[in-house]
Order: structure tokens, then sequence, then C-alpha cells
């Protein structure tokens, strides 16, 4: 009998698009682990890390997720990365990543308005739920500049609106 291949669900939206909130009901729905830098961020470095630090600090992060991921994978564990996935280089760079481990990447590409996002931001900022890094007005804007959306063109993904 064929063993059922684990999958890697990729979640690719940006700052308050929801990730968190649909990562953890794809938790629930599927059994799968889920890995959210942004809570191991908290645990580690506080939820307003230096800016000088922060990127150094989430790929350390992401390079201990990915051990971690590899070894669940190897026991036949689905897993969901609730990482952002804002750059075409990166999703590229981890689609390999997930296939160079003997799993299957599923894409999931969450889209919502940027006044709702904002929205959501600012709430959650001021609200500052276990797990959230702080994200103010010009961090957010400037983050922004950063993201790519998913070409469902040229990028395989399943979309979610999430303005609701």
């Amino acid at each position: 009998m064929a063993s059922i291949k684990p999958k890697i669900y990729l979640i690719h939206g940006f700052v308050g698009a929801g990730k968190t909130t649909f990562a953890k009901k794809l938790e629930k729905e599927t059994g799968a682990v889920r890995f959210s830098p942004d809570e191991w961020m908290c645990i580690l470095y506080g939820e307003n890390p230096p800016q000088s630090q922060y990127a150094e600090y989430d790929r350390r992060i992401k390079e201990v997720i990915k051990k971690l991921a590899t070894s669940l994978v190897k026991s036949g564990n689905s897993i969901i990365f609730d990482f952002g996935f804002w750059t075409r280089q990166g999703r590229d760079k981890y689609r390999e990543f997930v296939l160079s481990i003997g799993a299957e990447p599923v894409f999931y590409a969450l889209n919502c308005p940027v006044e709702i996002m904002r929205s959501r931001v600012k709430k959650r900022t001021a609200d500052m739920p276990d797990g959230a890094v702080f994200v103010d007005d010009n961090a957010f804007y400037e983050f922004l500049t950063m993201f790519e959306p998913i070409d469902l063109g040229q990028e395989n993904a399943i979309t979610i609106d999430t303005s609701i």
C-alpha cells in the first residue's frame, strides 16, 4: 500500500490578511503542525524586537522551524507554515525546500483589501494578543512596499478571500 505524502501548507498574505486565523482553522481541519514565526519571535525576543535585529532573528527562527519541519515530515506529519511568503523569490525557495524533504507544497493566497488589513492591524496592535508582533502605521506602509502578491498566472495557489 502506498503511503500518503505529507503536505506543507504555505500561507501567503500581508499583515492583517488573516493568515494566523486561517492557519489555526487549517490546523484543526487537517491535524497538521502549525509554525508561526511571529509567535516564536514574541517568545524569544519580545513583541517589539529592535528593527536592526529583526531580519536576523526571523532568519534564525525559520532555520529552526525548517529543521523541525524536516523531522516531522520524515515521520509522516503535515505542516503549516504561517510565514506570509511576501516575495516570489521566497516562495520559490520554500517550494524547493518542501519538495526536497519529500512533502507536497500547497500554497494558500489570502486576499483582503488594504483598508481592512490596516484596520485589523490597528486593533491587534491596541490589544496585543499573545503571539502578535507590534506593527505601527509606518511599519505597515513600509512593509506594503515589500509585498509581492502571488501571480496566479505563474504560481499555483488556492485563493481565499479573508475580507469578511
